[in-house]
């Protein structure tokens, strides 16, 4: 909570909230490494489905963080966002250096919502490390930030398939049975 002092009057402005509607109070989800080429397809959400933002004093909000708190697959790890912003929210571009990606614009709560749950974590790793992610997610009202909200994201490697590289460019003789 923020005092503000304005001349004769004092007001209190309460940070925002995330809540989630699920019995856990933390989000946790697993995300499985695509066997060959990474698309993106096996992404998964950072946040849950049922999640909602609450301020009970202000209906905007005005920037959210997202932080990959360890990513040690570095540059192969990302937040990503599927699908368009709602109107009035900009992203900035991942950085992967950090593991931070911002949004940014005045917005209702529920188009930060509906942002948040467009937010994916992705691996391109062929040979993923399998700790889980824990992703910090705080939100702000220009005034005041939310308790930070911790998602966790467990990483799964898959086997890939032997794949045999390479060309051949001498003849080979047919075997001859004596």
């Amino acid at each position: 909570m923020t005092k503000i002092q304005d001349g004769n009057s004092t007001s209190i402005q309460a940070a925002p909230i995330i809540q989630t509607i699920t019995a856990a109070a933390d989000y946790h989800a697993t995300f499985t490494e695509m066997a060959g080429t990474d698309t993106g397809k096996n992404s998964v959400s950072i946040i849950s489905f049922d999640a909602k933002l609450t301020d009970v004093d202000n209906t905007n909000i005005q920037s959210a963080q997202i932080s990959l708190s360890n990513h040690p697959d570095g540059n192969k790890e990302a937040l990503l966002i599927l699908g368009n912003l709602p109107q009035g929210i900009t992203a900035s571009a991942y950085d992967y250096t950090t593991g931070t990606l911002i949004l940014r614009g005045s917005a209702s709560l529920a188009s930060y919502q509906l942002a948040l749950q467009a937010i994916r974590y992705n691996n391109a790793s062929d040979t993923p490390t399998t700790t889980d992610r824990f992703i910090n997610i705080t939100i702000s009202d220009g005034i005041n930030s939310s308790v930070k909200e911790v998602s966790i994201i467990s990483v799964a490697a898959t086997n890939d398939a032997a794949v045999i590289t390479g060309t051949s460019t001498s003849a080979i003789a047919p075997l001859r049975s004596m």
